[in-house]
This record gives structure tokens, sequence and C-alpha cells, in this order.
């Protein structure tokens, strides 16, 4: 089984797939916690290769995977890839501390098998145990269950594209890992920090204090319903409805803003959802500060309504921040920079 939580020591290319773009990304570890940008590269996918997180067509999937690695001319074929979606299921638990390592694994596997969705023979699980079992009657775990026939689908496309899958994680984590590169201060100052990744068709969310997973979630809401309202009203291309969402089309955002405005209602109650249960559970840690990233997390109004919705603070995640870009075209990172927080999580990885 491929590790999600296990970080291991020589360096992954990082591989988001996501349901509009493929990205790719070669990091480079100059020091500690020092990295540079040696290749990045991101080519579309069609609205209907990926839906929902499920591979719909692999063989497009394997053509845009061999272009992209040709193109940015990578040796390195082994990858640390993402997935997220329906197929996912994450869930904090608290369990009795147990002496004993494999009695502590069953135990953990146990309870999660309590809750999860999906028969526990059609899963890939791990977990991660937050605090010390050694000196706490009771440690919270954060349980992972992934959906077999879906990481396998992923497994296999990834081979037969000539690349070698070593690392599989899930997208907020991915994105977790590019905070804590890039704002080591708010992790050091043990903040509760929300992360929100929004995509075409799937938003992220974690909760997260000092380093540590609080609670996570996948809501299926994205941007493309935006893009697909622009298109159809203004009888536009794809690639134009995606500029005249971010402003950068010869369309007045005055013109955009009820459909805009639809689109953000559907992704605010799911936010509000996760933030009233986080809440619920979690009384004494409100949440400080939200840090927003996806492709669309650059939509027309979208970081001042999330900031009207939560009445907390809310900043773009810059996942290059810390980074030496020079070997990179500034242009295309500049287009794609706020996109590509799970695209440098993933790098970071090492096998």
């Amino acid at each position: 089984m491929l590790q999600l939580f296990k970080k291991k020591p020589e360096q992954l290319l990082g591989l988001d797939i996501g349901s509009a773009n493929v990205r790719l990304i070669y990091l480079r570890e100059k020091g500690q916690r020092t990295y540079s940008l040696d290749a990045f590269g991101v080519l579309p996918l069609s609205p209907e290769t990926i839906v929902e997180g499920s591979i719909i067509d692999p063989s497009a999937v394997v053509d845009t995977l061999g272009h992209l690695v040709t193109q940015l001319q990578v040796k390195e074929r082994r990858v640390a890839f993402s997935i997220s979606g329906n197929a996912v299921f994450v869930k904090t638990l608290r369990v009795g501390s147990v002496e004993d390592p494999y009695e502590m694994r069953e135990s953990i596997f146990w309870e999660a098998e309590q809750f999860l969705p999906f028969p526990r023979d059609e899963v890939m699980l791990d977990y991660h145990i937050i605090g010390d079992p050694a000196t706490q009657p009771q440690v919270d775990v954060v349980v992972v269950a992934l959906k077999r026939d879906v990481a396998q689908m992923y497994l296999d496309t990834l081979r037969q594209a000539n690349l070698e899958p070593i690392c599989l994680d899930i997208d907020a984590f991915a994105v977790q890992n590019a905070f804590e590169l890039n704002y080591p201060d708010e992790v050091r100052g043990n903040t509760v920090i929300m992360l929100i990744n929004i995509g075409a068709s799937k938003t992220n969310i974690n909760i997260m204090k000092g380093g540590e997973p609080l609670l996570v979630r996948d809501a299926m809401v994205g941007v493309r319903a935006l893009t697909d309202l622009v298109r159809a009203e203004f009888n536009l291309t794809y690639d134009q409805a995606e500029l005249a969402k971010r402003g950068r089309y010869e369309i007045r955002p005055e013109q955009l803003k009820p459909y805009i405005n639809q689109v953000l209602q559907d992704i605010g109650r799911e936010l509000q959802k996760t933030y009233r249960f986080f809440q619920s559970s979690y009384p004494d840690s409100p949440v400080k500060k939200i840090y927003i990233s996806g492709g669309g997390s650059q939509t027309l109004g979208l970081k001042d309504y999330l900031a009207q919705v939560t009445q907390v603070p809310v900043e773009m995640m810059d996942p290059f921040r810390v980074l030496d870009t020079s070997a990179v075209d500034p242009g295309l990172l500049d287009e794609h920079r706020y996109a590509s927080a799970v695209t440098v999580g993933l790098g970071i990885r090492k096998a």
C-alpha cells in the first residue's frame, strides 16, 4: 500500500491531476527546507476527462502526461500524486492509547470502520496520530480512507504514461505541506488556520493548528459551474469564460455579478456548514485566518465574499513564496501561482 502520511529522502516529481488541468513540478532541495524550482508545466484537460475525481478517459490523461514530460525534459519518472473528492473519506477520531503499535493500529482501524461510508474491503486505510500515545490516555487520530478502485485507476494511468507512482497523498494534505513550507511563522504560532483550495469541480477544506489537521473535508462544489454559466450567457469559448470570471476579458464585472453570486453562494454554504461543525467540535479554537488557493481562488469577489460570510481575515496563499523560481518563466508562474498549492505540496515529497 502507498503511504499517505509517511515522509521518506530523494525528490519526486509533484503531479497534480485536476479536473481542468494537469500540473507537473520538479523541485531541487538546496538546503534544509529551501528549494529551487527546476521545472514547472501546465496542460489543460477537457471537462469530460475527469469527473468527480474519477478518470473517465485514461488515454487523454496518458497523452497529456506524455506531452508534459516531453515539454519539460525531466529525467525523473518517480512521482508523488494526490486524489480528492467522493472517493476520499477523512475523519478525526479519539481513541484510547495502547502501548503496542500493532494493537494501536488494530484499535484505530476498528474505530474507523464504524464510520466508513464504504465497505472495509473496498478501501485503503491510513492514519496519523496527533500527540504521543505513550504519555496520553487518549489521542486524536486522523484517519484517511481511499476507494481502492479509484486509486488503482490512477496508478494504472500513471504507469501507462511511463511514470512510477511512489507516493499517494490527498489534495488537502498536499496544500497543507505547501503552506507549512511557505508560511512557517503561522505554523509555529500555533494559530488555527483554515486552508481552502477551490478547484473546478471541488473544494478542499483543511482546518489546522500547529501543523496538525483538525478537520479535513472535500466539498463537491467548484467554479466550473460559473464557467459554464458565463459561456452560455455571453456565447464565449471555454478559455474566454475562464478569463472573464477572473476579470481579464472584455466583459464588465457588473455583467458577471449575478452569475458569480450564484456560484459564490454555493461555495459559501459549504464553507459555513464546515465552519459551524468545526466550532461545535472545537469551541475554544476559533479560526484566526483563512488562506485560499486553487484555480478558483481568483474568481472576482471571492476573497471578499469569504471574509464576509466567515468574519475571518482572508488571504491568497502563494505556494511559490519561498522558492527560488529564477529558472522558470515568470509569466507562467504568475498565471498559475495561486492554482499550484497542491502541485508544490506534492513536489516536496521524497522517496
